[in-house]
Order: C-alpha cells, then structure tokens, then sequence
C-alpha cells in the first residue's frame, strides 16, 4: 500500500507599513528581505509505503492516528518510497534514507481553555467538580483534535479525541495511583469516583460550563467504602494541621 501526504506553510512575504495623512491613509508594501519577491510555498511531499511485517503495521496504525489527531509518528527509512522538499534558497531537493518524525502538537492562543471539568451529578445542584488542567493538544491534518488532561493530584487522566470527519468525540477516562500521593490530594478523587459508581450521571464540561458529554459507571477505586474515604480524610486535616506532608505508602489509594 503506498500513501502520500503533504502540507505547506507559508511565512508573509510582505510586510504592510501606514502613514496616516490629513485627509488619506497611504499603505505601503515592503520586502521582509531582499530575495522576498522570490519567495513561494514550502512544500514537502512524501510516499509511504508499508508491508506486512509487524513494526511497519505498527507504523502504518501510528500514521493514521496522526492524520485524524496530530499524534507524534516516526516513520522508519524503510516505509519512505520518497521525500520531496520544494523551498527557496536552494533549501530543497530529493531525501533519502532518513527518518520521518511527525508531530502535530500546538500550543494554543490564550483564547483557547486551559482545563475541563468533571461533575457530579450531571445536572445541578453539583456536589463534586473535578478539574482537569489540559496538558497537550494535537491536531492532524484532516482536521481532527486531541486534548490531554490531568487532575491536580496527577491520579486522574483523560484523553478526548474530537473526529470532524466521523463527528464523534471519544473520551477516556482513566485512575492510577502513584506513590507520591498526598490525602489531600487523594479525597477528592475518591469522593468523586464513589459518587459515580453509586449511580451518579457525570457530565464532562467546559470551563464555562457548558456540557460537552455525559457518562455514567463506574471507574477507578469504586470498591472503597465510606470508612476508607473517612480515613483518609482524617489523614488529610493531621496533615493541614501539623504542617507535614507525607505520601501514603504503605497503604496505598489504589
């Protein structure tokens, strides 16, 4: 099977200057550099072609997940038929025998939100709200998004996948325990997971809010009973009370 992708990205040749007059407004155009009016698009193209031998699957799968969500791909020298850069400046040409790393990781503009809530239950009056700071996001080529989330205690993560092209948004919704976790920072994630697998609707939000998708089940360390998420607690207020932190390892919160 042989597959071609390309994309361009194209830096403003000219940079716009006004001087305002009495009556008129006089804009006028000048090079960024002097081989500017030579500029054009940069441009790579490249054929893919994978066999049937479980590493250039494997790759294979990796370069479809990059093209819906920008997720990071390396494509071995051996799935490249070809790799074709068009650039000026005599940057471009025929490449072979590299490595082909694609990422389409991006940092978004203060405009976009930083966290997504989790709450239960779905609808008010909300008792539990989770926050989970967004850590990564990707896009692919068709147009598709991935967030990456976490809590503050780090045993919350989530991924959401948003496809354009099918309309569907997938989230996963994930516990896992690590040594470095404090009480405090534990109750309110097991509060929550209880109240869920006691039945509760949860609703994913944005920061504003506005429900994005709801879900029900339960998930996590749904097994503790009300006395362990007591003891813990207690654990907590010794702990604001006495100043020291210290993780619990000897008990874990799995």
């Amino acid at each position: 099977m042989a597959t071609a992708v390309s994309w361009v990205a194209k830096m403003s040749d000219m940079r716009p200057v006004a001087f305002p007059a009495y009556e008129m407004v006089t804009v006028t155009a000048h090079p960024r550099h002097p081989d500017a009016p030579r500029d054009r698009l940069i441009t790579m193209t490249t054929t893919l072609q994978f066999d049937d031998s479980p590493g250039q699957q494997e790759a294979r799968e990796a370069f479809a997940e990059f093209i819906k969500f920008g997720t990071l791909v390396t494509i071995p020298p051996a799935s490249i038929t070809s790799l074709t850069l068009d650039a000026p400046g005599g940057l471009g040409g025929e490449f072979e025998g590299g490595t082909l790393i694609l990422d389409g990781t991006f940092q978004p503009g203060s405009e976009r939100a930083a966290a997504i809530l989790l709450r239960v239950p779905a609808q008010p009056p909300v008792r539990q709200v989770i926050r989970m700071s967004v850590t990564s996001r990707s896009s692919g080529p068709v147009g598709g998004l991935l967030l990456s989330s976490r809590d503050p205690s780090g045993l919350l993560t989530m991924e959401q996948r948003f496809d354009t092209v099918q309309r569907t948004h997938q989230a996963c919704l994930t516990y896992r325990y690590h040594a470095g976790a404090l009480p405090q920072d534990a109750v309110p994630v097991l509060r929550f997971c209880g109240a869920v697998a006691a039945g509760q609707e949860m609703a994913l939000t944005d920061s504003a809010g506005n429900i994005i998708t709801t879900s029900s089940g339960s998930f996590g360390p749904a097994s503790r009973s009300e006395g362990y998420i007591r003891c813990v607690e207690m654990l907590a207020e010794i702990q604001q009370l006495t100043g020291t932190a210290f993780p619990r390892r000897s008990a874990r919160l799995t």
